[in-house]
Parts: C-alpha cells; structure tokens; sequence
C-alpha cells in the first residue's frame, strides 16, 4: 500500500498503465511474476451518487497465469469540484478513509473491501485507493429504501462493529475527535448556515430551524463537550445507501464502503439515526422505528455491551438529528450535486432528513437548550461585568 519504487501515483483514471498496477498487485501480493497486466480499461461509476470523490471500476487483462489477481477494481479518487475536494482536505477526509484501510479495516468488526492500494498527497490533497470489487453485490435503490429484513441485517452489523470498539477508540490515534478537528467542523458549519437558510429554506423548513439552534449553541462551547463524552465507539459516520453492500441475487457479500468520516462517536448512534431516517422509506420508518430500535440494543447486548439502556438509546437517537442537520448544511453548502441522477439524489436524502426531523422532537429539545443557554450566558456577562466593576471601585 506504498506507490511503487520511482512512480508517480496516478491522480485521475486516465493515467492508470499496466506497468503501475502491475507493480502495485504485486506489492499487494495478488499478483506473483512473470504474470502482468497487460491491459487497462477504466469506467465511471456511482455517477450522481458519489458526492465527495470518483469512483471509477478498472478492469484488467492479464499476460501469464493470475489465479488470484482481481479481474476488476475499483479506483476511487479525489473529486476534481474544487470547493469539495477543499472541503474533505481540511477536514482531513481523504486521509482518514486512506489510514483506515491502512490500519483498521482488516480487523475492524465488520466486512469491507479488500484495499490494495491506498495513498494520499498531502500537498496535492489528492488520494487513490485500489478497492476490491464488490459486484454482484450492490447498494439498495435510493426510492425504494431497506425493507425491514435489510434493516435489520444492517443493524446486526452495526451492533457488532460498535460492540467491538465500545470503549476502545483510542487505540487508534485518529479515530478521537480532536478539538481543532471539532472546530473545524464547527465553523464550516457556521460559514455554510446563511447559505442554507437562504436558499433551502423553503424547501427543507425544519433542518432550517434545527440548524439555526445549532448555530446559536455553537457560539459558544456547551455542545462541543457532549461529543466526546463516553462511552464512545467506532462509527461509519456517513450511513447511507449508497455506501451499504447487500448481496444480490447473483451473489456477492455485506459490506461498508465510503470511510472517509469514520472517527469515534457517542454510542455509534449516529449509524443507527442516519440508516434508519435515510434508508428507510417515511412510512415504513414511522410505523417500525421503535421495534428495529430495539431489534439493535438486544444486539448490542448480546456482544457485551453494558450500561447502555434502551431508554438512552431511543433519546441519543433523537439528539442525533442534529448531526443529520449539520450534514444537510454542509452538503448544500458546498458539494456539486450536478444534475439529473445526483440532484435525485440529494433531493431525496434532504426530504428523507427533513421528514425525519420534522417527526421528532429536536426542535423542543433545543428550545430549551437554546433558553437555558441564553440564560446561562447573561447571568455569565452580568458576572463578569460585576467583578470588572469591583476591580475597577478598588
């Protein structure tokens, strides 16, 4: 997973040879001498759907016999939309998702593709991974949403990957959410709220509201400690569709893709919300939210976990609108959709988080948050402005 002695890692598809990747699958150990490539093709793929990079599937002919060499990959690149690729660079994203393929997947609790290669260009902010294949598995059509026993097999997945981390993320030095990785996040939000407000308003009401009680709260510092409250797991951060593998009717495996914001999270709760109020269609999640709940904390408890009620877990699955909400923001604010399938999409993950948030009862939870914030705040300045007095009369 280190580029081959003497060449450049390739940034776009079209610069993939035979000679480069003969020598990474080597490295990789998949492909043993005198065997080669001999032969390079590459197509886009996930077009409209792979928001934050490009995914491009190389299939691959070769000289000499290559039992265990893949007959496909799949490259995925940094995107070529300047303000996205600016984004997912500050924030580290690119070479979070390269160092957990490099340190983590292997052995991280649940099934990933196979990396063969993964490097990243801090000066370019540019990155390749060479990823296993994961066809004939594919992701679950966007309109038509998990049904229930998808659901369910998702959740038992998520329950295995934050059992097995429960406690633990700091064995991994990147996993933890730093204080400057916490404020960084913070103030693209804040810079990208106006935006939002302004032009999606109308469309997505309640995200707005959320997402202007955020912004208050995030004046200050009174929700940036409760991220990093224990106990913490690993989570995926990024759940939906399109990054879920389900096997098809041709075959293929479970799989999660897309680790770009993985890093440790409160209870692994922001999984569960985000599968469960973008994966699923609204009706269906209404009328079964609370039973897939509980379908996941009888799993989280037959891998060990302790200490974690079902109460609590209903109640972090609500406070976890608000990332839902900080997503949506971010998203609008600076990733290029384009048009046709990927504004589809984008449109019916924001009416999916809408929805879900309008149904819940964040925007009271805030409220209140928000008025003992305030009140919190003016008793601390007429504090302040007391002893500045006193200091001042002596």
């Amino acid at each position: 997973m280190v580029p081959p002695s003497g060449a450049p890692v390739p940034r776009r598809p079209e610069q993939l040879t035979a000679e480069w990747l003969t020598a990474c699958l080597r490295h990789a150990g998949a492909l043993s001498e005198p065997a080669s490539v001999s032969g390079v093709e590459c197509k886009r793929v996930g077009e409209g759907h792979g928001f934050a990079g490009e995914l491009t599937r190389i299939t691959l002919r070769y000289d000499g016999l290559a039992p265990d060499a893949p007959a496909t990959l799949i490259g995925k690149f940094a995107t070529e939309h300047a303000a996205t690729r600016e984004m997912m660079s500050s924030m580290d994203a690119y070479v979070r998702e390269v160092r957990f393929y490099r340190e983590v997947s292997v052995d991280v609790g649940v099934s990933t593709p196979r990396c063969y290669f993964g490097h990243y260009d801090v000066q370019e902010g540019s990155f390749l991974l060479l990823l296993e294949d994961l066809a004939p598995a594919s992701p679950v059509d966007l309109d038509q949403g998990l049904t229930l026993d998808q659901a369910k097999l998702v959740l038992d997945q998520l329950a295995a990957l934050h059992a097995r981390w429960w406690g633990r993320v700091d064995e991994v030095d990147f996993l933890p959410m730093t204080p400057e990785f916490v404020a960084k996040v913070r103030d693209r939000f804040q810079a990208s709220l106006p935006g939002f407000v302004q032009n999606s308003r109308g469309q997505y009401p309640a995200v707005a509201r959320v997402a202007l009680q955020i912004g208050e709260l995030l004046s200050g510092d009174e929700l940036l400690g409760q991220l990093t409250a224990p106990p913490l797991t690993l989570a995926h951060n990024d759940l939906h569709l399109d990054n879920v593998f389900l096997p098809s009717a041709a075959g293929g495996r479970f799989a999660l893709i897309d680790w770009q914001s993985v890093a440790a999270s409160r209870h692994g709760t922001t999984d569960v919300t985000r599968i469960l109020c973008v994966g699923l269609r609204p009706e269906l999640r209404r009328q079964h939210q609370k039973a897939l709940l509980r379908h996941y904390h009888r799993q989280l408890v037959a891998h060990g976990v302790r200490g974690f009620s079902f109460w609590r877990l209903q109640r972090r699955f609500t406070e976890e609108m608000v990332a839902m909400a900080m997503i949506a923001v971010l998203a609008f604010g600076t990733l290029d959709f384009g048009n046709g399938d990927g504004l589809h999409t984008s449109e019916l993950l924001g009416l999916r988080i809408e929805t879900a948030i309008a149904d819940s009862s964040m925007h009271r939870q805030l409220s209140m948050m928000v008025l003992t914030i305030r009140i919190r705040r003016w008793f601390g300045q007429m504090l302040s402005r007391v002893g500045l007095l006193g200091a001042g009369s002596r």
